[in-house]
């Protein structure tokens, strides 16, 4: 696993303007900067682990870590997508698993307009309430504890 660590506005830019953007297949999460530990590429392919969604990964010091990749419905895949090429650890949330995405983008200094869903699309539940147009896509506006409750229950 080669790690990089996410870098850190050095611009006396409003810090709450910095996001990095997470994807998955069509799934597009933006998650403020300072919530996301560093990017780690995979050197190998995570094996099915005893939970089902649940995968393990051996990192170079021996020791295993859990890695969860999401579907396009935020709910963990039960088959390891070979898309997914690097992960992440997210703050507030257990150190040791990792989330496994297809790109991991970052993005500082922007001004998004952040847009509310509809009630219809909202529940106490769901780990979304806010939306952005990043270039072409849309990305939902999410924090950690919330996609970590949402995604393992």
């Amino acid at each position: 696993m080669n790690e990089i660590a996410i870098p850190v506005a050095k611009t006396a830019a409003d810090p709450s303007n910095n996001y990095v953007l997470l994807r998955a297949d069509t799934l597009r999460l933006l998650v403020p900067q300072h919530r996301v530990g560093s990017v780690i590429y995979l050197d190998s392919r995570p094996v099915t682990g005893e939970q089902p969604g649940w995968f393990e990964l051996a990192g170079k010091d021996g020791i295993q870590r859990s890695v969860i990749a999401l579907s396009s419905q935020i709910r963990p895949l039960t088959e390891f997508p070979a898309d997914r090429i690097m992960v992440v650890t997210l703050a507030d949330t257990d150190d040791e698993l990792f989330w496994a995405w297809s790109e991991v983008r970052v993005l500082l200094g922007v001004d998004i307009e952040r847009l509310r869903l509809p009630p219809v699309m909202c529940a106490s539940t769901t780990p979304v309430d806010e939306f952005a147009q990043i270039g072409n896509d849309i990305a939902f506006i999410c924090q950690p504890e919330r996609l970590c409750s949402y995604a393992l229950t």
